[in-house]
């Protein structure tokens, strides 16, 4: 295909906003850009001149320096290894998702709006992610218009977190299994050790992932916590204005889902900062009762207000619990052991309890409780939240 031709320039053109910033950059000096004012997707051309390799449009004038700096010839073999990698990986999402019956790679955003409506498109700008989708990953990586494997997954991994983010959303096709298998793609894109990467460490991370999901289960109304608020009203109106000019910085689940999986938080107190920022967002705008009150003459937003209020003490146990060390490295059968906290799940499993470890396979663990009949609670290694090496201790 000549790098001028149109199919390969209507692949570039699609969206410059669903690349990387790198390719952003890179296209807007070419003459392909900028999108307008509301960054929407075009799928009509832009009107280009021809090009030689790697874009430069034939003006007679230099390109302004950009990253996405053209492949040396010397450096052939190289770009064709990272290049193969990116095309393996791509092809085992997909496998990965269609064999879940999932469109994830195959859905343009265009389609996602057609099955979930325009609101979908609202709230991926609003979460601060990158409007972008598999078949544009796929068209960029193709076309020539992605600098290194580093920018590769960036776009991969802003794909993939505002598809977890959204993925809560009980309408969703497959909303049972889409968090948990989109979890696995973002691990698979992690496991190419991608240079670059600035936010927090891979365990970290999904730490503070299993604090998110829990949240999200603490309240009945969690779901209103989702995505931004403003994105729950019309556009232009009253409600939608009025939230916007009374909270300064507004912040959600799904925009703290995005920020913790591209990179935006680079240590845990970050993130421990943005969830505090969103329930005392919570508290000062629905706590005001400036807002009348309900049918059963209650406040308006009283059902927000105590969410959000159940969130908060449940986020600080779940912080205060995955903050301990490892102390117990290894535990066997019949091992006597003691509750160093409260459990996050089951009530009557206190701090101080004591009992025998009746089952041990190296990840999951159970434990009789003397003072509770027998009762038994399981415990998962690889869960933070239900960690063994951090929750009990050898007596």
């Amino acid at each position: 295909m000549g790098i001028g031709s149109t199919s390969f320039s209507t692949a570039l053109c699609v969206s410059l906003k669903s690349y990387s910033a790198e390719a952003q950059s890179f296209w807007t000096h070419q003459g392909l850009g900028p999108l307008d004012a509301d960054g929407a997707i075009t799928k009509s051309m832009i009107p280009y001149a021809d090009f030689n390799p790697y874009g430069t449009v034939l003006t007679g004038e230099t390109p302004a320096s950009t990253h996405c700096t053209p492949p040396q010839p010397s450096g052939a073999a190289a770009e064709a290894a990272w290049v193969d990698v990116a095309r393996r990986l791509l092809a085992s999402l997909q496998q990965q998702a269609e064999s879940n019956g999932l469109r994830l790679w195959s859905d343009t955003i265009e389609d996602r709006a057609l099955v979930d409506g325009p609101r979908f498109i609202d709230v991926a700008k609003a979460m601060g992610g990158q409007l972008i989708d598999g078949p544009h990953i796929r068209s960029c990586l193709e076309g020539g218009a992605v600098a290194d494997l580093a920018s590769f997954c960036a776009d991969v991994r802003c794909f993939l977190a505002v598809t977890l983010a959204y993925s809560g959303k009980p309408t969703d096709i497959g909303n049972m299994i889409t968090p948990q298998i989109v979890a696995e793609q973002l691990r698979a894109v992690e496991s190419l050790g991608e240079t670059g990467w600035r936010g927090m460490p891979e365990d970290e991370r999904w730490r503070c992932q299993a604090i998110l999901d829990n949240l999200r289960r603490a309240s009945e109304s969690t779901h209103f916590f989702s995505f931004p608020v403003v994105t729950y009203y019309e556009k232009h109106s009253a409600m939608r204005a009025h939230y916007a000019d009374a909270i300064a910085t507004p912040v959600d689940l799904g925009t703290i889902t995005v920020r913790l999986h591209t990179g935006v938080y680079t240590e845990r107190d970050e993130f421990a900062s943005d969830v505090h920022l969103m329930i005392a967002n919570c508290l000062t705008y629905w706590g005001a009762q400036a807002h009348g009150t309900d049918e059963n003459g209650l406040p308006v937003g009283h059902a927000y207000v105590a969410c959000a209020k159940e969130m908060g003490s449940a986020f600080d146990a779940a912080l205060a619990i995955t903050s301990l060390p490892v102390i117990t490295p290894s535990l066997s059968l019949g091992d006597r052991v003691r509750a160093l906290s409260d459990s996050y799940y089951t009530p009557w499993r206190k701090a101080g309890d004591v009992g025998t470890v009746t089952k041990s396979d190296g990840r999951v663990v159970e434990v009789s409780w003397d003072a509770h009949g027998g009762k038994t609670t399981p415990f998962d290694r690889t869960h933070p939240l239900i960690d063994w090496q951090s929750i009990l201790a050898l007596m």
